[in-house]
């Protein structure tokens, strides 16, 4: 019987053809790699773009009103307390006078002195008028000169440990805005080892 023959060319095809299937796996998956690269970076960019970033501030905040409380206290026995809008109140109990109320918890609005727990502080700031008249924006000052009629009786800051205050003389308030729906200012007050400052946007409550 006459042998089997085969061509050179025949044989280096066959044996090309297992190299030919590894190189197209190797290419499918590093197409495959690719794809998910991509997919996996536009599924963060999208993450990110869709993370919606909670700035506490007061949407429709008055004419005269910072959007947000940036008020800071400061004590050795509170540490540094951040006072956000939730937590910044101003109670009017009579025509000539209100409370400034910073804590770092929801205060019963009705009755404020209540005993603290934890790392509570409760911060009060009152404002009063010396000829009894009904109280307004302008500035509030510890030492009130004879002609001035606006005086802030007392800085109180309390701890679960401590009820004491901040004993600066020269501390104001100034109320920027006095509205049935907020009072807004600045304060400053620094005795050295306490302080209270900032600007404030606090809700009006009326418990007269």
């Amino acid at each position: 019987m006459p042998s089997e023959k085969k061509s050179v060319a025949s044989l280096g095809k066959s044996n090309n053809q297992p190299m030919m299937i590894v190189a197209g796996v190797v290419i499918v998956v590093i197409i495959g790699v690719v794809a998910f690269l991509v997919l996996s970076n536009n599924s963060k960019k999208n993450t990110t773009a869709s993370t919606k970033i909670v700035v506490d501030e007061i949407a429709n905040a008055p004419e005269g009103c910072p959007k947000s409380t940036t008020i800071v206290v400061k004590s050795d026995e509170a540490g540094t307390v951040k006072i956000s809008n939730a937590n910044a109140n101003f109670l009017q109990w009579r025509k000539d006078s209100g409370q400034l109320v910073l804590t770092n918890y929801t205060v019963d609005t009705k009755s404020i002195y209540k005993t603290l727990t934890g790392d509570q502080v409760l911060t009060v700031i009152n404002l009063e008028t010396k000829d009894a008249s009904a109280i307004e924006a302008g500035e509030y000052s510890k030492t009130v000169a004879p002609d001035h009629n606006l005086s802030v009786r007392e800085f109180n800051l309390s701890t679960v440990g401590l009820s004491g205050g901040v004993f600066d003389n020269s501390g104001k308030v100034f109320v920027t805005y006095l509205g049935t729906d907020y009072v807004c200012g600045t304060v400053t007050s620094d005795d050295g080892s306490s302080s209270i400052n900032g600007q404030f946007i606090a809700k009006y409550v009326n418990n007269q």
